[in-house]
This record gives structure tokens, C-alpha cells and sequence, in this order.
């Protein structure tokens, strides 16, 4: 059941005098209508130079977007060249002839080419494997060096015996 009780009491003494002022009407949660007005003007005028500025911003976009494109095509030549310049040293070490197959040999086993230990480990095994690869280290021997002494020596004057052949071979038609 329901208590009515309430119903059927008096109001408190005083009536509606007694009500506190903050009470009696309730304040408005909006500013007055000036200050709402001020604020839509304002918030026209900023939208009005978001849409002035987009084109630059999107012209900023552009260029950022363009310019980190360019940076990663810089980097990666420079890696490029990088990598390039620790073969040849590689192969300049190691006498090796065949830049590419260097490349290629390296990069499928895996050898990190900035670990000196691993490089050599690795070039010795191949230069046992593969020596055809490598330049072999010569050094000039005694013997006559073809060519040289013929054309110092005027015609018509005496050759010694060896200059004479070499002139001789030097002078010599070929058989087909």
C-alpha cells in the first residue's frame, strides 16, 4: 500500500515566500543569446580560414610526402654504395676477380660482410673451393721482355741474336 499521507498535508508555513531565490527559477544553462551569437561568429570566421588554409596544407602534405621519398631514395642508394664499396674492399683484400658471384656467394651463405673473422673464414674456404675466382700472385721472372728491345734498336744496325728473332717473330705473317 501506498502512503498518501502527504497528499493530504498542509504546505509549510510561510508558502511559496519561504522558497530560496536560487530555487525559485531556475537559471538558464546557455549564455544569453549575444554572447551565443559572438560565439557563432567566431567559430564561422575560424572555419572560414580552416577552408582558406587547406590548400596550403595540403600543398604541405604534399611536399612533406614527396621530401620523405626522396630521403628513403637517399638512403638507400647510400646503403647501395655502402655495400658496394665493402666488396670491392673485400675483393681487393682477397684478390678476388668476380664482383657479382662475390655478391651473390656471400649473400646466400649469410656472411656478414662488416665481421672481418666471418669474411675470412669464408674466403679462405672458397679460395680452397672455388680458386679459379682468385687472381694468382705472380711475380716477374728472368727472361726477355718481347717487344722492348726491337724498338729501341734503328734499322739497319746490328741486332744481337735475340732481338733479331724477336723482330723476326714480331714481323711474321699469320697462318689462317
Amino acid at each position: 500500500m501506498v502512503d498518501e499521507s502527504f497528499i493530504a498535508a498542509e504546505a509549510p508555513p510561510g508558502g511559496a515566500d519561504n522558497i530560496p531565490a536560487a530555487a525559485a527559477a531556475p537559471e538558464s544553462p546557455l549564455p544569453p543569446t549575444a554572447e551565443i551569437q559572438q560565439m557563432f561568429a567566431e567559430l564561422k570566421q575560424t572555419l572560414a580560414d580552416i577552408k582558406q588554409s587547406r590548400p596550403q596544407l595540403e600543398l604541405m602534405q604534399q611536399e612533406l610526402h614527396n621530401t620523405a621519398l626522396q630521403r628513403d631514395n637517399h638512403a638507400a642508394e647510400l646503403k647501395k654504395i655502402k655495400d658496394a664499396q665493402t666488396l670491392q674492399r673485400i675483393a681487393d683484400d682477397y684478390s678476388f676477380n668476380d664482383m657479382e658471384y662475390l655478391e651473390f656467394v656471400l649473400q646466400k651463405n649469410n656472411v656478414q660482410c662488416d665481421d672481418p673473422e666471418s669474411v675470412k673464414s669464408f674466403m679462405q674456404e672458397l679460395k680452397k673451393s672455388k680458386p679459379r675466382f682468385f687472381n694468382l700472385q705472380l711475380k716477374a721472372g728472368a727472361g726477355s721482355r718481347p717487344g722492348k728491345a726491337a724498338g729501341n734498336v734503328p734499322p739497319g744496325s746490328e741486332l744481337k741474336r735475340m732481338d733479331a728473332l724477336e723482330m723476326l717473330i714480331s714481323h711474321a705473317r699469320e697462318i689462317n
